[in-house]
This record gives C-alpha cells, sequence and structure tokens, in this order.
C-alpha cells in the first residue's frame, strides 16, 4: 500500500498531493479503452463536412430531440429557448423540474428584483407551490416569472448583460462591476455561473460541422496553485498551465479547448483523443513546429495529412541563423543575408516543384557553411527534417500555409487574458475557458476583417442555423433577448 501512494502521491507540507504524471497517464489509458469501446460497440457521432470554398450550408433538417441531462437541459432552457407567447406554460419544479405541482397557499410572497431597464428595485409576489414528484427532495419550492432567478435580485437579463460587458468588450471584472454597481466578486460569479451553457450549447447544435481542417496550437495560462510551488515571500504561488485550442481553420469555430498542466506528448494525445470522441476525424492537422504533434498524430488519426506552419518554420530558421551569425546578420554577413533570402524564396513558390528545385539549391550550400560556421548546422537540419511536411501546402486546394486561423482564436483570447494577470485557481482556469468558448462561438467578427467573415460568428461560418437561438441574438444584435413579462394577474406587483 505505501508504494502505491508513493507512486500515485507526495507530501508537501503535510499535506498530501497528486503526481500529475502518474494521473495523467493513466487518464490516457481509461480514455483509449472508452473509445475503442465506442468504436466496437455504439457509434461515433460522425462529423459533418462543409464546402471551403462557399463556406455556407442550407438549413439542416431537423433532428429527432435527444434527453438531455439535467444541467444541460436546465441552461438550454434558461438560454436557448424563448418562452410560449401563446400556449400556458405549466408551473414547474424549481429543483427537478416537474410539472406535477399544485398551489401551496394562496397568499403571496414579495421578492425584491432589480429591474433591467431603469436598475431600480422593485417588488413582485410570487406563490409557493408543492412538487408532487417522488423523487424531488425539496417537496416545496417557490414559482419565478421568468427571468427571475432564486436566491438573487438580479435576473437573468443583467447577468446576461454582465456577460456581454465583460467578454465582448474586453473589459475587467472591476471595471464591469462599477457598471452594475455591484462587488467584483459579484460579477465574477455572474460569468462564472455560464460556464455550463457551453455544454448546452454544444449538445443542442449535436454533430459537429467542420471542414476538415483543424488547426492546433497552445498558450500558456498563469494559474495561482499553492499546492504545486512553494512560496516566495508575500508573494503568491502560481503555476503556468497550457491551454490547448484545435480550431476549424476555415470556419474558425473551436472544435477542442482544454487546459493541461505541462506541454509534453501526453497533452496533444489527450486533445487529439478528444476530438476524435466528439466525432471529429480531420483530413489535415495544422500545427506548428512541436515535434509531439508528428509522434502523437499517426497514433489517433493515421489518415490525417500533417501540415506544418510555414511562418513557425521561417521563424525558426530567423532564429537559428541569428544563433549562429548574431543579432545583425543580415547586414554584416553577406551569407548569412543569402541563406535567409533563400529560405523565404523556397516557400514563396507557386509549384511544389518550383519549391523543391530551389530547396535543393539552398542544400548544396550546407558544407561550405556549415565548414565556415558550424553553429550553422541546426538551420540546415531543421529545414531538410520539416520540409515534407511544409511543401505539401503548395498547390493543394484544402491546406492552409499557415496557422492564422488558429493564430486568430489564441489572440482574441489573450487580449482579455492579459488583463487579468493570471487566473485563481485550475478551476476558475477552466470556468474561464467555457465561458470564453462559449461567448467566442457566438459573436460576431468586427467589419474591420476579410469580407468572406465580417459580421458572421464562427457558427454561423460552419453553417448552424443560430435563428432559433435567443442567446446567439443577443451576441448578434448586442441586445438582450425580450423575455416575456407575465400580466399583472399571473403575478401582481407590490
Amino acid at each position: 500500500m505505501r508504494q502505491i501512494l508513493l507512486q500515485r502521491f507526495h507530501l508537501q507540507d503535510g499535506q498530501i498531493i497528486a503526481r500529475e504524471h502518474w494521473w495523467l497517464e493513466e487518464l490516457l489509458a481509461l480514455n483509449e479503452r472508452l473509445i475503442a469501446k465506442l468504436e466496437r460497440g455504439e457509434r461515433i457521432a460522425p462529423q459533418e463536412l462543409f464546402d471551403v470554398e462557399s463556406l455556407r450550408l442550407q438549413t439542416p433538417s431537423k433532428r429527432t430531440e435527444v434527453a438531455s441531462p439535467p444541467l444541460a437541459a436546465a441552461m438550454r432552457q434558461a438560454l436557448f429557448t424563448l418562452p410560449p407567447e401563446t400556449a400556458h406554460e405549466p408551473v414547474r419544479c424549481t429543483y427537478c423540474g416537474s410539472d406535477h405541482t399544485a398551489p401551496k397557499s394562496k397568499k403571496p410572497r414579495l421578492k425584491t428584483i432589480v429591474d433591467p431597464i431603469s436598475g431600480q428595485k422593485r417588488q413582485i409576489e410570487v406563490l409557493r407551490h408543492y412538487c408532487h414528484n417522488p423523487d424531488c427532495a425539496h417537496k416545496t419550492f417557490t414559482h419565478f416569472p421568468p427571468g427571475v432567478l432564486p436566491h438573487s435580485p438580479y435576473p437573468l437579463q443583467i447577468r446576461l448583460l454582465a456577460v456581454e460587458v465583460y467578454e465582448v468588450l474586453l473589459s475587467t471584472y472591476r471595471r464591469s462591476a462599477r457598471m452594475f454597481k455591484v462587488k467584483a466578486s459579484t460579477l465574477y460569479h455572474w460569468v462564472a455561473s455560464f460556464y455550463p451553457a457551453a455544454a448546452a450549447l454544444a449538445a443542442y447544435l449535436g454533430l459537429v460541422r467542420t471542414s476538415g481542417v483543424v488547426g492546433i496550437d497552445d498558450k500558456w495560462v498563469k494559474v495561482c496553485s499553492p499546492s504545486q510551488v512553494p512560496a516566495h515571500g508575500n508573494r503568491p504561488r502560481a503555476v503556468w498551465r497550457y491551454a490547448y485550442f484545435a480550431v476549424d481553420v476555415y470556419s474558425y469555430d473551436i472544435l477542442a479547448l482544454e487546459l493541461y498542466p505541462q506541454h509534453n506528448d501526453q497533452a496533444v494525445h489527450l486533445l487529439l483523443l478528444e476530438l476524435k470522441a466528439k466525432g471529429v476525424y480531420p483530413r489535415v492537422v495544422v500545427t506548428d513546429l512541436d515535434p509531439a504533434y508528428g509522434r502523437m498524430l499517426p497514433k489517433v488519426f493515421p489518415r490525417a495529412v500533417h501540415h506544418e506552419c510555414i511562418f513557425h518554420a521561417l521563424q525558426n530558421a530567423s532564429r537559428q541563423l541569428n544563433e549562429a551569425y548574431g543579432r545583425y546578420y543580415r547586414e554584416n554577413n553577406p551569407l548569412a543575408a543569402q541563406l535567409h533570402e533563400e529560405a523565404i524564396q523556397v516557400f514563396r513558390a507557386k509549384t511544389q516543384k518550383t519549391a523543391r528545385k530551389r530547396f535543393h539549391g539552398l542544400m548544396h550550400l550546407r558544407q561550405e557553411c556549415v565548414s565556415l560556421t558550424p553553429k550553422v548546422a541546426p538551420f540546415f537540419d531543421s529545414l531538410e527534417r520539416h520540409f515534407p511536411k511544409l511543401v505539401n501546402a503548395l498547390e493543394h486546394p484544402l491546406i492552409p500555409k499557415t496557422n492564422n486561423a488558429t493564430e486568430l482564436v489564441i489572440r482574441r483570447f489573450d487580449q482579455h487574458y492579459q488583463s487579468m494577470c493570471g487566473l485563481d485557481s485550475l478551476e476558475s482556469a477552466r470556468t474561464y475557458l467555457r465561458v470564453f468558448e462559449l461567448v467566442y462561438r457566438l459573436t460576431p467578427f468586427a467589419d474591420d476583417n476579410p469580407s468572406s467573415i465580417r459580421s458572421k460568428c464562427p457558427l454561423e461560418l460552419a453553417g448552424y442555423d443560430l435563428e432559433a437561438l435567443p442567446i446567439a441574438e443577443f451576441f448578434r444584435q448586442l441586445k438582450l433577448p425580450s423575455l416575456a413579462s407575465p400580466g399583472e394577474e399571473a403575478i401582481p406587483m407590490a
């Protein structure tokens, strides 16, 4: 027992801390076993490929409704379903959702709410009801009108507006809270309460729609974690985590977004397994020059074409020439300047035949350059090793030359993350990633973007029908969805 505990945990300051390496390997093995069972038995939902040229699909035929988990169903009802205008909605239990209810008392209670238009507090009358569902643990509940939340005077409309101010306007918690005259911690909890809506949105949309070209990249994130790093004076303890992004290159839609403790093969393997579990089988995967992608991609997607970003390759070549010849090598060394220019011209070719011819001409300079400056050998070795995964984009109608789509999403994430100066905990970091994913997928691109994506959100570019989503209209028009206000007979105003 002691050996097993030492294998999985270690002691630090009298606390038992999990060893992340062991648990990550176990999680990786568990994911592989689960996916193998799904492939042998249950059918994994297939992806839907859309036309890259037009980036538009006709509205798919309505699929049969699938029962959603309780949390996803509740978030879907609150955020994605308009209240009926004519049909009478039955009174449902606040806790279990059952409509087997009955009035408990005719004497109303007073509920204080903040009016979303005027911002002034007012009181409404609400009634208590019985819940006849035998599985409900509460038995009684208070019935609230649409948009009014229990244990809070602020309705759903104000919380949606807080998400807009905080995320869409790239503000901070403190400045956003000042607009609503609440504490910064209160607004933080408002924003964090919407993170399950990302899962609800995925369940609502159903099958994954993708062009088949997926870009993958990562971004380091600073997270406070007292159990991992010893304190240095009064400074908070913090660790660096890595947020991995998997983005559709042509629709800019986020296909996967996860936080991992390290930047290694296991993290890449887990991200690829998540794509596979969602039913995404990419035809092309675009990455940077990290060798972990080359090792893990054939294991999960052996038929996918692996393309490496040409921009990252030229950036890496410039850095290697800088290390070999010095900072101002293009001004001070004619041979180094020639190497730099010829490396650029290799990938400016319009055909693979021309690129290969220029590449071989560049390689003929290897012996002369290495004999004069041995430190330049990594420059030639790196180009030779990565060239097959770089040249495959030339003359190919599907493979992009760079991973700019994924970089665009990371820049959007980084714009707001920089104002936060790190995240409080691993839980808050994962919560923020889900909130960012929800807001990003529904927010239209600005008018100064290329015409192909201008004024469209990533889900619209992927061909999803968003007309039935009130929350999509909220992000598109930057205004709140209209909630049907109950009549005076149903809920008298005090």
